[in-house]
């Protein structure tokens, strides 16, 4: 058993896929494993694994399982100590890995960890980038979770490593431990979810991050693993149907909102809330329409977002209020 587990999940990722693994084969890190879980691509990405990387498992589906069910069904498959969540629009330096899972090896509190990644317009001919596209995730009073640094062209590489909110699941390796115990198991105990597959897709990592902040497990970014990622092309499957992101984006910030949103974390958050929540109703009332489209949808998922809610609050002994720093 590998000490690192590799997730990777794909859909329709040709375009980008053989840079990806070409940057895991060329890890300094040699104690880990690739499983790619193929949601049904339909462009050559299964071909193109099994050509690059014909040792890997694979676990092909019969339908797009989204991003959440994906990597739950491979964590569930594997017992290693960490696990790698990897987007197939990534490449990583050489030493990432390595580099993560020895800070996170002498810190018993971290259950996550991030390197610094940049933003690049192509994967292939990759060149070196001083734009900042996360390095990892903040939370502001209001409840509204941005990246870290997004936009920046300077990295302070004097810190060996710094606490924020939670990792985007871009390219962060978890802790098995922090991911079996704060796991949702209320609605069917067999079935363990780590991201909450009632996303399906975009917030998952956002909700992730707040259970495991709240069972005192902390988040790092660590300035020396860098990574590069195609932020333009992580929507690729999708990018012919904006109204569609738009809307799934807002119906989960609601639920994660809903989901995560505490006494302990102060009035002055439930009221930033509120303003923020407001004010952006109105803006997609006159702006956006389409997008509101969606409430419906929320509404009637509300009540499974409740259950599971009342079901963590009620599992956790002492949850700790929400750390609201790096956002500005």
């Amino acid at each position: 058993m590998s000490r690192v587990t590799i997730s990777l999940v794909t859909y329709n990722s040709a375009a980008h896929i053989k840079e990806c693994l070409q940057s895991l084969q060329g890890q300094t890190y040699s104690d880990a494993e690739l499983v790619v879980l193929d949601n049904a691509s339909s462009d050559g990405t299964v071909a193109i694994v099994g050509s690059e990387m014909p040792s890997c498992k694979m676990i092909l589906e019969s339908h797009n399982t989204g991003f959440a069910a994906g990597h739950n069904k491979v964590i569930e498959q594997c017992r290693s100590d960490y696990i790698l969540v990897l987007n197939d629009d990534c490449v990583l330096e050489n030493d990432y890995i390595e580099k993560l899972v020895k800070y996170m090896d002498t810190h018993p509190d971290a259950g996550s960890a991030t390197g610094v990644l940049y933003r690049v317009s192509s994967l292939t001919g990759k060149k070196k980038c001083d734009i900042v596209d996360t390095l990892g995730l903040c939370i502001n009073y209001s409840f509204h979770v941005k990246n870290i640094g997004s936009g920046a062209v300077e990295v302070d590489h004097s810190f060996e490593a710094f606490p924020i909110f939670g990792v985007s699941a871009t390219a962060a390796v978890y802790r098995r431990q922090a991911l079996e115990q704060c796991a949702i198991i209320s609605l069917q105990p067999q079935d363990r979810q780590y991201f909450d597959e009632q996303f399906f897709i975009y917030k998952e990592d956002v909700d992730l991050a707040a259970r495991l902040y709240r069972y005192g497990w902390n988040a790092y970014c660590l300035s020396g693993a860098t990574g590069y990622h195609v932020r333009s092309t992580s929507m690729h499957a999708y990018k012919r149907n904006t109204a569609w992101i738009n809307q799934i984006s807002y119906r989960n910030h609601l639920w994660f909102v809903c989901k995560n949103i505490a006494p302990i974390d102060g009035i002055r958050t439930y009221f930033g809330v509120l303003m923020y929540e407001a004010a952006k109703f109105f803006y997609l009332l006159f702006c956006e329409p389409r997008t509101l489209g969606v409430l419906p949808e929320f509404f009637r998922g509300l009540g499974t977002i409740m259950e599971k809610r009342r079901a963590f609050f009620t599992a956790i002994p002492s949850p700790r209020p929400l750390l609201f720093l790096h956002c500005h």
